[in-house]
């Protein structure tokens, strides 16, 4: 869908209120009238305002503060969570640092019964039924860590739910699309909902699955290096891992790779045998966007 350059400059104007309107269909018409195009067109712009730091290639940047603790989860797959590695993640770091920031980096469930994928039928639980669980987890986070700013980053088993939607009935993605976030309680919980990877500081947070990476590959973090060539932190991987690379002028790059929380069922379709492992990250922060990660592991029930 193209459109010229004028009107786009016209809806970045009108961009400002948008907050006036609820629904996309009520945006998609108050700029069909206002620029006086096609209400296809309308939608196209929408998606291209809504993403435009996507489509420009600059992700989100953030600033850090100075005593800024992060606590990084991800990975948990649920229903197929393991509650003990989780409670043992989340009481160590109440104990051991002052959060203040929760990052819940991608597939924080798994949606089983939707993927496009050859499934066990007795396996997993209703769609439902792992709304009603993943809602019940985000309700104990959020009791765990009751004034930290918490965020939750789409990854790609969370894309299996409008992946599913645009599939059967693609004509119905405006309707579904935001219903994630609504079903699970964001607003209620004030979590905010991140899209695309983003930059905090000076370290880079993606999911993982935005960079193309074999499945043989043994140091992961050294070839998302290659293609990041910026410190980053990513789960999807389900290994702790970490790369340190210092450039010719002594400035000092890192990568790291943190681990699961889920139990084995939820790989046991395609990787029954691996050497994955439990772990989270807990991240310290300077105002300058410096940081110190701590990668931790959990092995048998234990924090290293």
């Amino acid at each position: 869908m193209k459109f010229d350059k004028e009107t786009w400059r016209l809806a970045q104007i009108l961009d400002s209120r948008l907050h006036e309107f609820t629904d996309i269909g009520s945006k998609r018409e108050f700029f069909a009238k206002e620029l006086n195009i096609p209400e296809q067109t309308a939608r196209a712009i929408l998606y291209a305002l809504e993403n435009r730091d996507l489509i420009a290639g600059t992700p989100e940047v953030i600033l850090a503060k100075d005593g800024d603790v992060e606590f990084g989860i991800g990975d948990l797959h649920i229903p197929f969570v393991d509650r003990y590695a989780l409670d043992t993640s989340i009481n160590y770091a109440i104990k051991h640092h002052n959060v203040n920031r929760v990052t819940l980096n991608g597939d924080i469930f798994d949606f089983y019964k939707i993927s496009y994928f050859k499934k066990n039928p007795t396996k997993g639980v209703s769609l439902i039924e792992e709304f009603n669980q993943t809602r019940e987890i985000l309700e104990y986070i959020r009791k765990a860590f009751p004034d930290a700013y918490i965020n939750f980053l789409k990854g790609n088993h969370c894309k299996r739910f409008i992946d599913c939607i645009d599939s059967k009935a693609p004509d119905y993605h405006e309707l579904f699309e935001g219903m994630l976030q609504n079903i699970l309680g964001f607003n209620e919980l004030n979590i905010d909902y991140k899209d695309n990877f983003y930059k905090y500081g000076e370290l880079y947070h993606i999911h993982g699955h935005e960079v193309r990476c074999s499945g043989g590959v043994v140091n992961i973090c050294k070839v998302l290096m290659s293609k990041i060539l910026h410190n980053f932190v990513t789960w999807h991987f389900h290994t702790t891992q970490e790369f340190i690379v210092k450039r010719i002028d002594n400035s000092i790059l890192g990568g790291w790779a943190v681990g699961h929380l889920a139990t084995d069922k939820a790989f046991e379709d395609y990787a029954q045998i691996n050497n994955w492992n439990q772990g989270f990250a807990i991240i310290e922060y300077d105002s300058k966007g410096e940081f110190t990660m701590h990668n931790k592991k959990i092995c048998n029930g234990k924090v290293y």
